[in-house]
């Protein structure tokens, strides 16, 4: 905890800079015995809230910072000083039979230097007690939420829509909820359940962690966790005060030269260089904020595992049920329902028909995807051919795909090559300390550029980090300087006298390279954006698309989109994309950009060189930033959305197969090379896609695509399509109150009071279906 530790006292001298006035206030939130108290008493490092079995807290207690104990309740019809802790605690807990009021209370602890805290009363306690945490709510700048170990339940849910209605414009990252683990063996289910709750109630994911409020290490990590936020949040609101100051040393400087007393000097001069130190380290805390958050997200994982029972095997994603209907049946049946709503009579004029509207045409639109990443050759484009059951991608031993293909379904077999308007190249590349020549790139500007290729419109070329606008001969010379420059032995002693640069390069030095003029960067502008289409169901349309997608295009085609009646491509789109150890690197921000956003990853690993040093590096820096990272470190959730594939495994023995598999276990561990097998074993696939295209691999085909769907719609329909079940019922939900409203409504006719319980029953109806619906996409939906 260095990183996290250092980063939380350097953070010491800023809170001086601002007004104590404005401490953020935390508020700690959660039904009665949820151990809320508990974790008070903790933060504070002393016993001063009451705990016990039953509802203990029945005010608000404010918790500020004083050098000496001071406390005392403000009610509605009554004011209490206390002289001493034991009066308090004797109030607390039998002093008030219903709650009401508020005590505040000043208290002698690091914590409260930083912010003001608040107990509350659980939700569920007697009468008032939920308008008083809603208040606690209100007046908050951050909550920590607390449930009990069993998970989310009813009364929680509701009360947790309020919260929600109510943190509508705050940020929701500065809510954390808490499951506390302190009933003995916590084995996860409760965990998972909640937070898919959560995501339909905040529309968004929020963060929820475990704790065990009768372990001090566990209390120590939610320590950890506030007092980050707390000098997160100093940090942010010192950053004006500071830039002022900055501005002001020059002058305070000019000052202190001046002062010829030297005790004065001395003393002024000290401030001066005291401000500056603050400023800079305020500079570094900054800087470091990455790191500490990395290592308070490994802390916060190992206890999730300690309070989960890490040792306790279980099947690998058990919570989860199989559903009832596939995705596509989820679709089709929520769409024909918007559609009967849409042409609903009885209830017209009551439902939000643009609403309805709106979120059909998001179930309709909604693609979910599915992104190949691996090395050239490891035969993800095979791979996809086999999909499609025909050999439409082009595919060879090297780099084939030169840019991202998107496969989605369309009833024609054509694919959609797209020209972008606008091309940036770089001409050089860092390789180590020195500097090289992007060839590829040069060459692709000269074919561009040259004589009688009119469809250029202009070209510019950046200088001093601007691009200046240069005629096409002015360029084509500079490219010729470049080549010049980097020209590889007795090349280079004839460069000067020869029109004709051969292409061998050298590697040079980043000095000498200073010393030369050279292009960096070349924006080409052409005359149109344009697209090629191709008929992939006759032979010819077929090579012209192949021929297009050729080297010489590497650099011009910007997306490739391939549309086949396949049936599987109804469940989603799939994306084929360059092999990211591909010398060529211009595709590589777009590529990477495009896998992290898809919603699985399908990593390809030859099976004769399996997961070797670049693969590796490739996965950590796409996938597992974080230098400590790894993918056993990942929650379930997130490790489900990995399929890892090993290709021509035809070619491997039974043995050699066992040898692989095991191999990637263990090298997909943590850094320190300890692999557990009950944290989390990777979904791993050995597959011939050559012989599936074949027709002669199709289990090993199936199997995979199977547990695709699945994973799939666990990780991400699921969350999609239970977010637009809850917004359809909350529309019905109006509807019913407005038809519940002109029912009430004195002039109301008999007929009109007929015609809106018709309206209630055909609501009640459509809200049926819904959960009948939501039933099927997931069992662990809300109550």
């Amino acid at each position: 905890m260095g990183q996290v530790n250092r980063f939380i006292q350097g953070v010491e001298d800023i809170y001086e800079l601002l007004d104590q006035t404005a401490k953020p206030c935390v508020a700690v939130l959660g039904s009665f015995n949820s151990g809320k108290s508990t974790l008070v008493n903790g933060l504070l490092g002393a016993e001063v809230s009451p705990v016990g079995v039953v509802p203990t807290t029945n005010c608000l207690v404010a918790f500020d910072y004083g050098h000496i104990f001071r406390a005392s309740y403000t009610g509605v019809k009554q004011n209490l000083p206390f002289q001493n802790m034991d009066q308090l605690r004797s109030f607390l807990g039998s002093g008030l039979k219903t709650p009401a009021g508020r005590v505040s209370i000043e208290h002698i602890s690091p914590l409260l230097k930083k912010c003001r805290l608040l107990d509350t009363p659980g939700i569920d306690g007697a009468r008032d007690a939920g308008l008083l945490a809603e208040q606690a709510a209100i007046e908050a700048d951050q909550v920590i939420y607390l449930f009990h170990q069993r998970g989310m339940e009813d009364f929680n849910r509701l009360f947790l829509y309020k919260l929600a209605d109510i943190w509508k414009k705050k940020d929701i990252n500065k809510l954390s909820f808490w499951l506390n683990c302190n009933h003995g063996l916590c084995d996860g289910s409760s965990l998972e359940t909640t937070r898919t709750i959560l995501r339909e109630i905040f529309l968004s994911p929020v963060r929820c962690y475990t704790i065990n409020t009768h372990d001090p290490a566990s209390v120590e990590a939610v320590n950890l966790f506030l007092q980050v936020e707390l000098a997160r949040d100093t940090c942010r609101r010192a950053y004006g005060r500071l830039k002022k100051l900055d501005h002001e040393l020059p002058g305070r400087i000019s000052k202190v030269v001046r002062i010829k007393e030297e005790t004065a000097f001395l003393s002024e001069f000290w401030r001066v260089q005291e401000t500056s130190r603050v400023i800079l380290e305020t500079g570094k805390l900054l800087q470091s904020l990455p790191a500490v958050a990395g290592e308070l997200e490994h802390t916060l994982r190992t206890a999730n595992l300690a309070n989960l029972g890490a040792g306790h095997k279980r099947p690998e994603g058990h919570i989860y049920r199989p559903k009832t209907t596939s995705m596509k049946e989820n679709k089709k049946r929520l769409l024909a329902l918007t559609a009967d709503l849409l042409a609903e009579k009885t209830t017209e004029g009551l439902i939000d028909l643009p609403a309805v509207e709106i979120i059909a045409r998001e179930i309709q639109s909604e693609r979910f995807s599915a992104a190949a990443w691996g090395g050239f050759s490891t035969g993800k484009t095979t791979f996809f051919n086999a999909l499609l059951k025909e050999d439409i991608l082009p595919a060879a031993d090297g780099p084939t795909t030169t840019a991202v293909t998107r496969i989605t379904y369309g009833p024609e077999k054509k694919a959609t090559v797209h020209f972008p308007l606008q091309i940036t190249l770089n001409t050089c590349e860092q390789v180590g300390e020195k500097v090289g020549i992007y060839r590829e790139q040069l060459q692709a500007l000269e074919r561009w550029l040259a004589p009688g290729n009119d469809a250029v419109a202009s070209v510019e070329c950046a200088d001093g980090g601007f691009f200046r606008l240069l005629d096409r001969q002015e360029v084509l010379k500079r490219i010729q300087r470049v080549k010049a420059h980097f020209a590889a032995g007795a090349f280079a002693r004839t460069a000067a006298n020869s029109s004709r640069i051969p292409g061998v390069f050298r590697l040079i030095s980043q000095k000498a390279n200073k010393r030369n003029p050279f292009l960096d960067q070349v924006r080409v502008t052409f005359k149109d954006a344009w697209s090629s289409e191709f008929n992939l169901s006759e032979q010819s349309g077929r090579e012209q698309f192949r021929k297009v997608l050729g080297p010489e295009n590497a650099f011009r085609i910007e997306q490739v989109v391939v549309e086949h009646p396949s049936e599987f491509l109804r469940l989603a789109d799939f994306l084929d994309t360059p092999g990211l150890d591909w010398i060529q690197k211009y595709h590589y921000p777009k590529t990477s950009g495009l896998i992290r956003q898809s919603d699985a990853y399908l990593v390809f690993f030859n099976g004769k060189h399996i997961l070797n040093q670049m693969d590796r590096q490739n996965f950590q820096t796409l996938f597992l930033p974080q230098s400590d990272a790894s993918f056993q470190t990942l929650t379930a959730r997130e490790r489900g959305k990995y399929f890892f594939i090993i290709n021509f495994a035809d070619a491997l023995g039974l043995a050699e197969r066992e040898a692989v598999c095991n191999f990637m276990r263990r090298n997909l561990g943590p850094p320190n090379g300890k692999y557990a097998p009950a944290s989390g074993a990777p979904n791993i696939f050995l597959i011939s896609a050559l012989k599936a295209l074949s027709g002669e691999d199709a289990h090993s085909m199936g199997s995979l695509l199977k547990a695709l769907e699945e994973g799939i719609f666990k990780y991400r329909a699921t969350d999609f399509y239970l977010d637009k079940i809850a917004a359809l019922l909350g529309i019905l939900d109006e509807a019913s109150l407005r038809a519940a409203k002109a029912y009430l409504e004195r002039n109301a006719s008999g007929s009109v009071k007929v015609k809106l319980r018709k309206v209630q029953e055909t609501l009640r109806d459509y809200r049926s279906k819904l959960k009948e619906i939501r039933s099927s996409v997931s069992p662990a939906k809300p109550p």
